[in-house]
């Protein structure tokens, strides 16, 4: 309405450029945001771990982990990715992932292993 100039005392101008001033930071702060977000993902993803690769264990960063992959995971190592217990070196198969950069609970939630492959 105030950019018809017949039923508005302001000009058109006047209305959009306040518009387009909070837009524009908008924009500015989501691409700054994405940037960062980016630079965060590069730096995980070229974190290191160990990849069943021909019959051994082997250095692989977390980009080159694919479905299917075996991960061997130690105590108090970050996880790369979703992972099925496949085995523990705890005798019953049990483990306990903290999940606090997932859905920030800091305590331990218990996952087992299937007693079939069981050392």
């Amino acid at each position: 309405m105030q950019s018809i100039p017949l039923i508005s005392p302001l000009k058109p101008y006047s209305a959009i450029a306040p518009l387009i001033f909070v837009l524009s930071l908008s924009v500015l702060r989501e691409g700054f945001e994405d940037f960062k977000r980016y630079r965060s993902d590069e730096a995980d993803n070229s974190q290191i771990c160990e990849k069943l690769i021909a019959g051994s264990f082997k250095e692989s960063q977390w980009k080159n982990i694919q479905m299917g992959d075996i991960l061997r995971i130690k105590k108090d190592e970050v996880i790369p990715a979703d992972l099925l217990v496949l085995c523990s070196s705890n005798k019953s198969g049990l483990s306990y992932v903290e999940t606090a950069s997932l859905d920030g609970e800091k305590n331990l939630k218990p996952k087992i292993s299937l007693s079939d492959l069981q050392k």
